[in-house]
């Protein structure tokens, strides 16, 4: 009997996540057209057109709808033109994946791979 209702608790935190993770992600698209509008960008790192790395790799991550080891990110980033640091850009990749595992909207699942949530 307990154990059916930590698999309920787990499955509507599951989902209050996904839902939350879709909620970042309209804020990150709105965030994204206030700062085309103000001409600013509150971001550390963006690609050449203004959007951000880690929203990029989100992006990314969700339309390939399968794992994604980092080399084979950077490889598609680059293919897209996005500007990523000379002098490493796996860690950019990386750093990047980490934090969208932070805000629930990624994971990773095996070492330096990575998968959108609910993908």
């Amino acid at each position: 009997m307990a154990s059916q209702e930590v698999r309920q608790a787990r499955t509507a935190l599951v989902t209050e996540r996904r839902e939350l993770a879709e909620k970042i992600r309209h804020i990150d698209l709105a965030i994204q057209a206030l700062d085309g509008v103000l001409g600013t960008s509150f971001r550390t790192r963006t690609s050449r057109n203004g959007t951000s790395i880690k929203l990029r790799v989100y992006q990314l991550l969700r339309e390939h709808g399968a794992p994604m080891h980092a080399s084979a990110i950077v490889d598609a980033l680059k293919a897209q033109n996005v500007a990523l640091s000379e002098k490493d850009p796996r860690a950019v990749v990386v750093t990047a994946a980490r934090r969208l595992i932070k805000e629930g909207r990624a994971e990773k699942v095996g070492p330096n791979t990575f998968q959108a949530v609910g993908e």
